[in-house]
């Protein structure tokens, strides 16, 4: 990542005191990878981000062919939508 600030996300987007967590979580198990022209079998993030990413990506082009905008920067809508599954997760039974 560039150390440039305008490389960064909106201030307000993260919690520089805090450690960075993932936004979204997506299964990913034995999902096939081409490396270095050698197919290999593997999971976690380096499986789980690009498929997250295709999946917007392939909507993002639904939008568009529908004359709609992007939907852009995520962390925001991401935000919203977990408030309420957060909540559940952080009570005390």
């Amino acid at each position: 990542m560039s150390a440039h600030p305008s490389a960064l996300p909106p201030a307000a987007s993260f919690d520089d005191a805090m450690r960075a967590y993932p936004d979204v979580v997506a299964l990913a198990w034995g999902v096939p990878m081409v490396c270095n022209g050698s197919v290999l079998v593997t999971g976690g993030t380096s499986a789980s981000a690009p498929a997250f990413a295709g999946v917007v990506s392939l909507l993002n082009a639904l939008r568009l062919a529908a004359g709609l905008p992007t939907l852009g920067f995520l962390h925001p809508r991401l935000c919203v939508m977990t408030r309420l599954p957060q909540q559940y997760s952080r009570a005390q039974n």
